[in-house]
């Protein structure tokens, strides 16, 4: 069941003095034992659908033969020239993402490849 069904299903809302607004905005009474799982059953959801996440971005790494950890890198030209920039390949809730020390957020990773080692 998903949270919001789990609410709807309260039976002893009736004696719960709680309101409880949902996302469509409709205002029901609950008690605390249903809204208590309703939030577990909503953190247990997010977790599954993080791992699959993670997971996903493990296999794009593994696919581009680039380790989880490993530094990866890519060029481009700007108006102030020829650039290359380093981040670390990672995954998270959002499936493969570069990391990097200059740029904030999640960088995209179509646009990076392994570094190459110098002989």
């Amino acid at each position: 069941m998903t949270s919001t069904e789990i609410i709807l299903a309260c039976t002893h809302a009736a004696d719960s003095p709680c309101d409880v607004t949902l996302s469509d905005g409709r205002e029901v009474k609950c008690c605390c034992e249903c809204w208590n799982l309703s939030v577990a059953a909503r953190r247990a959801a997010d977790k599954a659908r993080n791992e699959a996440a993670k997971e996903e971005g493990r296999k794009y790494w593994q696919a581009r033969n680039i380790a989880v950890g490993e530094v990866v890198v890519t060029g481009g030209i700007s108006i102030f020239g020829a650039y290359e920039a380093k981040g670390i390949a990672k995954v998270g809730r959002v499936g493969a993402y570069v990391s990097s020390k200059r740029q904030r957020g999640f960088l995209k990773p179509e646009a990076f490849a392994k570094m190459a080692v110098a002989a």
